[in-house]
């Protein structure tokens, strides 16, 4: 009997927190779709699922991408330096990490703020 009730208040703490991460999402410009077309377009640059990239490979995604988490148009060498600095996007040895990529985007463009336990 305690230990169905605990394995119930766990359960309905996951559906809750599920449910919690869903409302902060349709409240914001990027919605679950946005993502989903993030991990689909990063599969076509990274077929091995290494989930890196080489920089240089970046501004093709984000213009293949399209907003609200890509880019309008594509940017000269110079541009895309200063928008990588002005968003911050880690980048280690010449490559950039999906996460990495995913949650400065997901910041930047629609106000998306994960929590830690919302990205494991």
């Amino acid at each position: 009997t305690v230990v169905v009730y605990i394995i119930m208040n766990l359960i309905l703490t996951v559906v809750l927190d599920g449910v919690s991460m869903a409302i902060r999402m349709e409240a914001k410009l990027i919605k679950f779709g946005d993502l989903r077309t993030f991990m689909e377009t990063w599969q076509l640059y990274d077929p091995n699922a290494r989930l890196v990239l080489p920089t240089s490979l970046l501004p093709r995604l984000l213009v293949q991408l399209k907003p609200p988490l890509g880019l309008t148009t594509e940017f000269k060498h110079f541009d895309m330096l200063k928008y990588f600095r002005e968003y911050q996007i880690p980048e280690h040895a010449g490559q950039v990490h999906y996460v990495e990529v995913l949650l400065t985007l997901a910041r930047r463009h629609g106000g998306v703020f994960f929590h830690d336990t919302d990205i494991r």
